[in-house]
């Protein structure tokens, strides 16, 4: 079973510009995607367990002090992008930093020690999460086009009982469209159709307000992406574009 969009254009981002960006001097990070600056390696400190997937440790700049989960190298702002475009779509954020430590960039997430990858859960744990939560996560990354839609691409939050989408790409390269497994799929939509579920998860997408929808989509994500990164303003055209393809491929509903 494949869910293909029709006629989707190939796009590839712009190459990135060389920017000045001063450190961050303010002890409360805001976790907004934003470049905290430039560091020597011996800011890091302790690292912690990695046996629930995830690696963890602390950093001290001197300006701040802070435990999160990195991913390196990531010389991109993309995954943090990806990260606040969540909340476009009604769905929690991690949240997220770039930072540049002895030379490399790491993408810098907020997380706590309960945090668990979702494919390291236990059978018992994994039934008990909402399967609509799942699924709002899986139309989100089908939407964006992000690969690897598998359960170590999320991960569990124990202490609030959420599902966050996690294992993002570091860019998004000609990628036309992304197609879960027909079994992954049934796990968690069961016997609903993929589609329609998806677009069932855009609020009040119907028939008569699509165009004035797709309008106010584009409008917040263009917000987000100028707050974090104009280089990839081009997200915008290509989500909502996406959107308007799969408005054709099914048949949507009336107000």
């Amino acid at each position: 079973m494949t869910h293909h969009i029709k006629n989707l254009p190939v796009i590839f981002p712009p190459r990135r510009h060389t920017k000045n960006i001063n450190k961050v001097t303010k002890t409360m990070l805001k976790w907004d995607g934003s470049f905290l600056g430039e560091y020597p390696s011996s800011i890091f400190g302790l690292k912690l367990s990695v046996e629930k997937g995830l690696s963890c440790r602390f950093i001290d700049t001197g300006d701040f002090r802070v435990k999160g989960t990195f991913k390196c190298p990531r010389d991109t702002s993309f995954p943090c992008i990806l990260d606040e475009l969540k909340s476009c779509f009604g769905l929690p954020k991690l949240g997220t930093h770039r930072i540049k430590i002895g030379g490399r960039t790491y993408v810098l997430y907020r997380s706590k020690l309960s945090d668990m990858r979702l494919d390291k859960l236990p059978r018992s744990q994994l039934e008990e999460i909402e399967k609509e939560q799942m699924q709002r996560l899986i139309a989100f990354r089908f939407l964006l086009s992000i690969p690897q839609p598998l359960n170590s691409s999320f991960i569990y939050r124990k202490s609030s009982h959420r599902v966050f989408s996690f294992h993002e790409p570091k860019s998004l390269l000609g990628v036309e469209t992304v197609d879960p497994t027909e079994s992954f799929i049934k796990s968690w939509f069961e016997e609903k159709d993929f589609l329609q579920t998806v677009f069932s998860f855009l609020p009040n997408a119907n028939k008569e307000n699509l165009s004035n929808f797709l309008y106010s989509l584009q409008s917040n994500i263009e917000k987000t992406i100028q707050r974090v990164d104009m280089d990839y303003i081009w997200l915008s055209s290509y989500i909502v574009e996406k959107i308007a393809k799969l408005a054709e491929e099914i048949k949507i509903p009336s107000d």
